[in-house]
């Protein structure tokens, strides 16, 4: 249940930093100390971390499953051939 509120809480925050940043972004700024300037910095950095973690994890998913295939493919096609199951000899 924790982890659905989590998921929830993250996708709101995303959704409103994007929303925020598009109805915000041409106000009317007197280029001094400005709130919304900094609401808009901080929306932005904070879609650029998550865009750089969903890209490091999908990188992570991808590479796991791409080299489980590999490694499965390779275990079908290759059989374990050593020198006892051919039956060799090794007699000096």
């Amino acid at each position: 249940m924790t982890k659905k509120i989590l998921c929830l809480l993250i996708v709101f925050s995303l959704l409103f930093s994007v929303l925020f940043t598009a109805a915000e972004i041409h106000h009317d700024c007197d280029c001094g100390h400005c709130e919304i300037c900094e609401c808009i910095d901080i929306c932005i950095n904070l879609l650029s971390v998550t865009a750089v973690v969903f890209a490091t994890v999908f990188a992570i998913t991808a590479v796991k499953i791409i080299t489980t295939t590999i490694v499965n493919l390779k275990e079908q096609e290759l059989p374990n051939l050593t020198l006892v199951g051919l039956k060799v000899r090794l007699d000096n």
